[in-house]
C-alpha cells in the first residue's frame, strides 16, 4: 500500500491543529488550580499590596501553566480601588513560584480605605466600614492559539482574601 505525499501531510497538518488546540485549551483548563499567597506567610495587608511586593504562586497541577498575567481587582462597595498586576509567567508543574508585582491603587481614597481594611481583617479596629462591602476579584489571563483572549476569574470576599493571602487556613499546597 502506498500512501501519497498529500495525504502525509494532511494527516500530520491535522495532528499539529490539533495538539495545538488541546493544549491551548488544556493550559487554560489548569489555570483553575492555580493557588497564590503573600510570599511571606501571615505578613500580608493590603497596605503592602498597594506599594507592590512578592507573591507566590503554586501550580498544583502536573503540567506546567503559562499565565499571560493576573490582575487582581479590589473593590469596595462596586467602585474599583484599584488593581495589582503580576506580569506573564510560566509555571512547571508541581511547583511554586514568587514574583513580583505593580500596583495601580495611588488615589488617597484607596489608600484609607485599604487602610481601614487592614485593621478590621486584623481586629485592631471595630466597624469603622462594612468590610462585607469588600471584594475582589483575581482574572487570569491567557489565550487559545497564542492570540484569541480568555479570561478565568474568581471572586473572593475582602475577608476570604486577606486570609488566602495569609495563608491562614494552611491550604496552599506547595
Amino acid at each position: 500500500m502506498q500512501v501519497n505525499r498529500h495525504s502525509i501531510i494532511v494527516i500530520i497538518a491535522s495532528i499539529v491543529i490539533v495538539g495545538t488546540f488541546a493544549y491551548s485549551f488544556v493550559n487554560a483548563s489548569l489555570l483553575d488550580n492555580i493557588e497564590f499567597r503573600w510570599h511571606q506567610k501571615g505578613a500580608f495587608d493590603f497596605i503592602a499590596m498597594m506599594h507592590g511586593g512578592k507573591i507566590s504562586l503554586c501550580n498544583t497541577s502536573a503540567f506546567p501553566v503559562s499565565i499571560g498575567g493576573i490582575n487582581m481587582d479590589l473593590y469596595f462597595d462596586n467602585q474599583k480601588l484599584g488593581t495589582y498586576f503580576i506580569e506573564p509567567i510560566t509555571i512547571e508543574g508541581k511547583s511554586i513560584v514568587e514574583t513580583s508585582g505593580r500596583s495601580d491603587m495611588k488615589e488617597k481614597s484607596s489608600q484609607a480605605m485599604l487602610l481601614f481594611m487592614d485593621t478590621e481583617f486584623s481586629g485592631t479596629d471595630i466597624a469603622r466600614v462594612d468590610s462585607s462591602r469588600m471584594f475582589v476579584q483575581v482574572n487570569y489571563i491567557t489565550s487559545i492559539l497564542g492570540f484569541i483572549p480568555i479570561t478565568v476569574s474568581n471572586v473572593y470576599s475582602g475577608y476570604e482574601f486577606h486570609q488566602i493571602m495569609n495563608d491562614a487556613n494552611g491550604d496552599f499546597s506547595c
